[in-house]
Formats: C-alpha cells, sequence, structure tokens
C-alpha cells in the first residue's frame, strides 16, 4: 500500500487512488488501484506481486466511537470511495486480512468471495515454531539439509528463471512482467526490506530452488517461491521455508505465507502449523454480458 511499492509493481504513475474526503477537504478514505486497457476494455485488478490491495480508513482521532457510529462513519467513508472510482469493465481487488466491512461493495453490486492465508507468529521461539510443525515437514527438512546448501543472493534473474519453471510445465505465463519484480527488488533492497533464499546440491552453486520475503515493520510476506523438479523429493522448499521463518521470527509481529485456496497449496502451507486467516476479493463485471464473458474465458468475475 505504499507508494513507492505501486510505483514499482504498477510503474511510476502507473497508478491511481480514490479518496474520500471530509467537508474541510480533509482525507478520510483512499482507495490504491492499478488502471489496465485490453481488448479495448478498461480494468482495475491487482497489482502484480500483490497479495492485498484495499481501503485505508483516517478514523477520527481521539474521540472513541461506538460501533453503531464506526459502523456509520466506515459506511459514508466506502460509498465515497466507490462513488469515486472509475468506471471500468472488470473491477477486481483483494483486501488486506483484517478489513471486514464488504458490504458497502455489496451494496453496490459488487460480489465478495472469501480467500484465505496463513499466519505465523513472529513472536513465538523458532524451537517452538519447528515443533508446531507437521512431522513429515520436520523429516523433509532434516532430508533436505543432509543433501543441499542454501545461501543468500541477490540473483533476482536467476530466481525468475527457476520460479517460471512452474508455470512453463502447465504452459502459463508468469503471473507478473519480470521487470516489474526487478523494480521492487531494487526498491526493497534500498529499504533493507528483503531477502531472497536459494537452495543447491552440497557440489554444486547452482541454484535449484528459491524463496523471496518481504517485510514491513509488522508483517514478512513470504512472497514468492520456485523450484526445479529435480529436487523437489529432498524437501528443498521446506528448509527454505524453514529458513526464512527462523531469520524472520522475532523481526516481524506476523510471518504470511501469502496463501491459496488451491488445495495442493493450501495443505502445504497448513503442514507449517500455520494460522488461517481469511480475508475477502471484491470483484464486478459491469454489465451481465461481461458477465458471461468471464464465465466463458474462466476469469472469475460471474
Amino acid at each position: 500500500m505504499q507508494p513507492w511499492w505501486l510505483d514499482a509493481v504498477c510503474g511510476a504513475g502507473q497508478w491511481q487512488v480514490s479518496l474520500a474526503r471530509q467537508a474541510d477537504g480533509a482525507i478520510i478514505g483512499a482507495l490504491p488501484y492499478c488502471q489496465s486497457r485490453r481488448w479495448g476494455l478498461q480494468f482495475i485488478k491487482m497489482p502484480p506481486l500483490t497479495d492485498y490491495a484495499g481501503p485505508l480508513i483516517c478514523y477520527p482521532e481521539h474521540q472513541r466511537q461506538s460501533l453503531p457510529n464506526r459502523y456509520a462513519f466506515e459506511k459514508k467513508v466506502l460509498n465515497q470511495i466507490i462513488q469515486n472510482i472509475p468506471r471500468v469493465h472488470f473491477f477486481n481487488q483483494q483486501f488486506y486480512p483484517g478489513f471486514e466491512d464488504g458490504l458497502p461493495f455489496f451494496w453496490q453490486g459488487f460480489r465478495l468471495m472469501p480467500l484465505y492465508t496463513y499466519y505465523l507468529d513472529g513472536g513465538l521461539a523458532p524451537e517452538t515454531l519447528f515443533e508446531n510443525m507437521k512431522g513429515s515437514v520436520r523429516t523433509d527438512i532434516r532430508k533436505a539439509q543432509e543433501q543441499l546448501q542454501i545461501f543468500d543472493s541477490e540473483d533476482i534473474q536467476a530466481f525468475i528463471d527457476i520460479h517460471q519453471q512452474g508455470f512453463k510445465r502447465q504452459h502459463k505465463p508468469l503471473p507478473y512482467p519480470p521487470e516489474a519484480l526487478l523494480r521492487l527488488d531494487a526498491a526493497l533492497r534500498l529499504r533493507g526490506q528483503c531477502r531472497l533464499w536459494m537452495a543447491a546440491s552440497k557440489d554444486s552453486s547452482l541454484p535449484q530452488a528459491g524463496l523471496y520475503a518481504a517485510w514491513d515493520q509488522q508483517t514478512a510476506y513470504l512472497l514468492l517461491c520456485g523450484i526445479d523438479e529435480k529436487i523437489r523429493a529432498f524437501g528443498a522448499l521446506q528448509w527454505l521455508y524453514w529458513e526464512a521463518i527462523q531469520y524472520l521470527s522475532g523481526r516481524v509481529q506476523t510471518i504470511d505465507f501469502c496463501g491459496s485456496v488451491l488445495e495442493p497449496v493450501e495443505h502445504a502451507t497448513r503442514a507449517f502449523g500455520a494460522r488461517r486467516v481469511m480475508h475477502l476479493r471484491v470483484y464486478k463485471a459491469a454489465n451481465p454480458l461481461l458477465r458471461m464473458l468471464s464465465m466463458i474465458l474462466g476469469k472469475g468475475y460471474d
């Protein structure tokens, strides 16, 4: 949600913000968004490499609000934000965990869908975190430690080459432009807010798996991972995640696995002993014809 992050992933000047204001002009709410055009259609969609977006609400300072007043204030702010969003053919946002008030969007014709991620408590000792994992994960980590080495790397291009292997096997493109990750990595390294762990066999420095994490003062995001299929059985990803968890525990309050609703991914994430957390997808097609088109294309705006 930081301007520098949006500049990196969307491109400088390629994102906008819908604002809500008080009568005196003071900003009380904001919704950053990336707008794009394809096939003659206009989209507001998630920025690349960004798991969450969503409205920021500036609650009145030094004023205790009852729940009815708080909800009324949220409705006022969100209605204004919605009113100031450009009218586009397709709208899709994944709101950040903790944002619960999707009702003003629902009342304005948007659809709501629950999504899930998994959190680890960054304040727990590594020993506790290790014991909370599923036994098979601990076993895979120990096997990997016997056969592999892990090292820090700044070679983002090498990581991209590994990461795209899984998409190539499925005949799919990377879900982000490679240049966006290069820009984001440069912005994060400038601020000391990222790390890339790579795994290789003990007799080679050629990376065969990688995990990329970014963080702020509160939360670390296990953003991307990739692996060469030839070493999957060695538990490389499990050990990479464990190295990241050990490094980040004590540095942040929460470690976010940036989870997925895909069953195999959810199963692997849950095995680390993390806590499931819900967040909202808010989406809309402009009319019934476009909803039908989205169903045909499998884009999920129905």
